[in-house]
């Protein structure tokens, strides 16, 4: 039986700061932290890679978690903030907030990139698209009407 999404992974160039990044900004507190080493067959096994090696966090936010991956091998080879939110694949992590400016505004605080001021969907929620500090894009949502709260599941 499903029970549900349990956590986003998200690869970054930068553990550290994507740490202080979605912490401050959503809240997420850290769980756990560890790392692999290229030798690491488990892991290795578990990704589908040989000879990777990465340092890596699980961070706990109010209803999901949200794992964080710095791979020291292999290195970076897509720079996320080039891809469109057209492009195929996971392209956005969606955010239900109270309030989209006050999120909004934390997200700026805290080095991400504003794409647009929120928008009132007719009959639906308050949005707006941002991406975080490496490009990710980022939704955040006040539901309402055609779209559920959480607190509707």
């Amino acid at each position: 039986m499903i029970k549900g999404l349990h956590h986003v992974g998200i690869v970054t160039s930068d553990l550290e700061k994507a740490k202080r990044f979605y912490c401050g900004v959503f809240d997420f507190e850290i769980y756990s932290e560890s790392e692999w080493k290229p030798e690491n067959a488990v892991f290795n096994t578990i990704i589908g890679m040989e000879g990777s090696a990465a340092k890596f966090c699980m961070l706990k936010g109010v209803n999901t978690y949200l794992e964080l991956f710095e791979f020291t091998e292999p290195h970076l080879s897509v720079d996320p903030a080039q891809l469109k939110p057209s492009d195929r694949g996971f392209r956005h992590l969606m955010f239900e907030v109270e309030d989209v400016h006050v999120v909004w505004e934390k997200v700026r605080q805290h080095g991400g990139i504003i794409m647009n001021a929120p928008v009132d969907v007719s009959g639906g929620p308050r949005v707006i698209y941002c991406r975080d500090p490496f490009g990710n894009l980022l939704e955040l949502a006040a539901p309402a009407g055609r779209m559920p709260s959480l607190s509707a599941l």
